[in-house]
């Protein structure tokens, strides 16, 4: 009798923990699929000894809990994850920030750009003191604000600057390719979200230019992935 409920007891968990798994991969998008995909085959390629995009592997593992299962938990829990979003955003802003630094850090005006990403922390810090919906997003804005002057300063000197190397060992031209393709499909969209939300066809709209523009990020870590190179 003990040993049948046990049984039972055990039965009972483990098809609550397979409806919980089936309930998160449906909630999974496409960005998050190829996200994961990154990861296995990153995780893979360095185990071989291949070099990948330094801290990328954690990042996207760090993106996935994020925005799988916290993002379900609080959606499924308080019905929104608005705040959390506008905390995680930041997070990924900065690290987008630290991998230009590491790439321009041997520049004369590294320590600049070192000045402008403290500036910009502190200034975020202080937006999120702020309770107001409105500048929830603020910093991922004034981020990406930087970012991109950096993107085009890497293009530029790879075209006309730096001596001619492959893009096919390139992991950082893949990852700025998906950031640049993100940047100009969403920001328009995003600039104007608080507007857009306010009517169903807007969030509709919303929703699904965000899910193509985090197609082309997703796919830059892909790429970046991809195109490592065999550790020295």
């Amino acid at each position: 009798m003990i040993i049948s409920q046990y049984n039972n007891n055990h039965l009972s968990l483990l098809s609550i923990y397979l409806m919980a798994m089936i309930s998160i991969l449906n909630y999974m998008t496409l960005y998050n699929y190829i996200s994961l995909i990154s990861l296995m085959i990153g995780i893979y390629l360095h185990i071989r000894g291949y070099s990948v995009l330094k801290y990328l592997l954690p990042f996207i593992f760090y993106t996935l809990i994020i925005e799988v299962f916290l993002n379900y938990y609080l959606s499924k829990t308080y019905g929104t994850s608005e705040k959390m979003y506008s905390y995680f955003s930041f997070t990924c802003a900065l690290f987008y920030l630290f991998q230009y630094y590491l790439h321009f850090k041997e520049q004369p005006w590294s320590k600049y750009l070192v000045y402008a990403i403290f500036v910009w922390i502190l200034s975020s810090l202080y937006i999120f003191t702020q309770q107001s919906p409105i500048w929830y997003f603020l910093p991922y804005y004034l981020g990406f604000g930087l970012i991109i002057p950096l993107i085009f300063k890497y293009f530029y000197n790879m075209l006309y600057i730096d001596k001619y190397r492959s893009v096919k060992n390139e992991p950082l031209f893949y990852f700025s390719l998906g950031l640049l393709l993100f940047s100009f499909t969403t920001f328009p969209i995003l600039v104007f979200l608080d507007v857009l939300i306010l009517h169903e066809i807007g969030r509709s709209t919303v929703s699904t230019i965000l899910q193509y523009g985090n197609v082309f990020i997703s796919a830059g870590y892909l790429a970046a992935v991809l195109c490592t190179k065999k550790s020295s």
